[in-house]
Order: C-alpha cells, then structure tokens, then sequence
C-alpha cells in the first residue's frame, strides 16, 4: 500500500485545453471553462473551490484560445479571490489532436508532489473537495453513483466490494457502471510516477488513446490504488452541452446555494 495522506494537497493540475466544440459558437473564440454559470465563470467557480480547501498553486493545462484564460486569470479570478500566496501556472498544450492523456503528460513535472487533479468544465459543490480532501486515502477518484440513467458518451466507473476503483472510462458497458466519474481525483506522487509510466509506454505507439482516464483504468486493474469517493448526493455537473450549461444555472446553481445556505446555518 501506498502512503497515506494527512493532510490535504497544496497543489491541483485542472485540464483546461479543450476547444468544447459541442459548445460552439460560445466556445468559438473561448475556452469552455470561461463561460458563465450564474454569476461566475466555470474556471472562477474551480478556483474559488480549490483555495476554500487549501490550495496554493493551480497548474492550468491550457490550449484552445489559452490567452483568453491567461489574460483572465491575471485580471479577474486572482482579484476575485484576493490571495497574493494563491498561485497560478499555465501550460500550453499546443497539440489538441492528442486528447487530455498530452495535456496530462504535460503536466508531468508538477506531479512529483500529492495534488488534486480536475477537468475544467464541471461545476461542483465545494463539499465534494472536502469529502475528497479528508478521506485518508492516498489516491481517490470522485464519482457519483446516484445516477441511475448513464451513456456511452459518460465516463463510468467499476467498483469493488472494498470500494476501490478497478475500472474507468467511457467504454464501460452503462449496465455494469457502478457510477459516473465526476471528473475530480486526488492523487498521491508516487502513484502518479505510476501513471506517468503508464502514458509514456502509451504515447510510444502509433495510435494511442485521446482520454486521460485510459492510464488510470490500466493502473488500477493492475492494483488497488484509487479509493471510490463517493459525492455523497453533493450537486454537480459536467458542461458539454448547451443544453448542460442551461441545466446548470437553471437547476444546478439554485441546488449549490441551498446546500450553501443549509451548511452555513449549521455551523451557526
């Protein structure tokens, strides 16, 4: 078994270099994760999320029109979250025909610590990042088995009866899925050594797999390695869609400021 993890990780990769073509024409000349839902951007509602938690460095993997996000970043989300020792990394991806797994190969020299690692175009409950945050164990994989309708077009996941992820990606059968992927890991530095290992035999063959959930679904058929984190019925959703991005601030947004308001008159 790997190290288990005490404290919450400082850093998080967030995969951002996508062109969200099925977004288009509002994604024509912007990055998916810069479109608004309800009063933030999807990128502004990740940050907030991750520095409530205690992160201090957010690596972007950027591509598609990444000066958009740059100049953003820069000028709005660090005023927005006021935090001079927040701190933010852009990598350019400038090979989008090779899927996320590139994006995530790129990321390889900021993984030699635990860090959190998300897709750019999900908006979230902060409270799924606690529950992935004070779980003990050293690599875990957020999913949502509340679903009971999943597609071919949704990655899924397999679990054992220990909880441990054995399967991922959106090849899953929908009928064996134990869940839907929320597209958030926590993920500890010498698993992702294992990773990494993984992916560079991969990009090594003529034709390898666009998704970064394909050496994760290797890694963890070989071992137990990535604990099931359950969402624990917290609201979320996946942007891909005009539709998504409509669901999300009509009923998604109103969802997220109820459990806000429900947590705060607790602690009250």
């Amino acid at each position: 078994m790997d190290h288990v993890i005490l404290v919450c990780p400082r850093r998080a990769i967030v995969l951002a270099a996508g062109s969200g073509s099925r977004l288009w024409p509002y994604t024509k000349d912007l990055p998916k994760t810069l479109l608004n839902v309800g009063n933030f951007t999807i990128f502004d509602r990740i940050a907030i999320c991750l520095h409530e938690v205690g992160i201090e460095e957010i690596v972007v993997v950027s591509g598609h029109t990444s000066s958009r996000l740059e100049s953003h970043i820069a000028n709005n989300t660090n005023k927005l979250i006021n935090n001079p020792q927040l701190q933010f990394k852009i990598i350019k991806n400038g090979h989008l025909e090779l899927g996320n797994i590139y994006s995530l190969w790129l990321a390889k020299h900021e993984m030699k610590q635990d860090f959190l690692l998300l897709d750019s175009d999900v908006v979230f409950h902060r409270g799924i990042l606690d529950l992935l945050t004070s779980d003990q164990h050293n690599s875990a994989i957020v999913f949502d088995g509340a679903k009971k309708t999943l597609g071919k077009d949704q990655s899924k996941v397999i679990i054992s009866d220990a909880q441990m992820v054995k399967d991922i990606g959106k090849t899953i059968h929908p009928l064996g899925a134990d869940g839907e992927y929320v597209g958030i890991m926590k993920i500890s530095a010498s698993v992702a050594k294992h990773v990494l290992h993984v992916i560079h035999g991969l990009l090594a063959a003529p034709l390898f797999p666009q998704y970064y959930t394909h050496p994760f679904r290797l890694v963890a058929k070989e071992s137990d390695c990535f604990f099931a984190c359950s969402t624990e019925g917290l609201p979320w959703i996946e942007i891909d869609t005009i539709e998504d991005l409509n669901y999300a601030t009509s009923m998604v947004i109103p969802l997220l400021e109820k459990r806000n308001e429900i947590i705060e008159l607790n602690i009250l």
